[in-house]
């Protein structure tokens, strides 16, 4: 007997009128952090280590495709006619729960918080095919996975090194915002 995977659903309140026929809202687990600090900032990172393979190696080809496309907008994954639905709702789970934190204090500090460019998800399934889920990518961390490869495209990307650079590209682009307006 195997352990049921289910996640708890949260009441729409005020937004269950904006909510299609059917659809819920759920709480997003907590995934696991990896805490480190770096010329006086703490950054906070998605910890993938102790996470379920299968869900890893889905954000591994997500983040694959914002490294050598910075307009995607999707990323399709087929899933196997083996993969069960508490293993495709767990993966998931893992690819839209990357996340990174940074703060630093003093006069020029900040606090960032990201959601890793993975926007949310949609579940296809093609008549007499396997499943196909369609992670939405959005917002400046693509982009900026599409920089850090070009200018380390000798290496192989190391996901702290990438997060470290998105960090300070978020800033410098919040700085140069914040100096245009005045």
């Amino acid at each position: 007997m195997g352990m049921k995977y289910s996640r708890q659903t949260i009441d729409a309140g005020v937004f269950a009128d904006m909510m299609p026929d059917g659809a819920k809202l759920y709480q997003r687990p907590e995934m696991p952090m990896f805490r480190f600090n770096k010329d006086g900032v703490r950054y906070s990172v998605t910890d993938f280590r102790l996470l379920n393979p299968i869900g890893v190696r889905a954000f591994e080809i997500c983040l694959n495709v914002m490294l050598n496309d910075p307009n995607a907008s999707e990323c399709r994954i087929e899933c196997s006619g083996d993969l069960g639905d508490d293993t495709i709702e767990i993966v998931k789970d893992i690819v839209l729960g990357f996340q990174y934190r940074a703060e630093k204090g003093g006069k020029n500090g900040f606090k960032l918080e990201s959601c890793g460019g993975i926007a949310g998800v949609t579940t296809e399934i093609p008549e007499g095919g396997n499943k196909i889920l369609a992670f939405h990518l959005g917002g400046n961390f693509r982009r900026y996975a599409f920089e850090y490869r070009q200018s380390h495209s000798d290496e192989a990307v190391k996901l702290l090194d990438l997060v470290m650079y998105a960090v300070v590209r978020d800033i410098n682009e919040l700085r140069m915002s914040q100096t245009e307006e005045k």
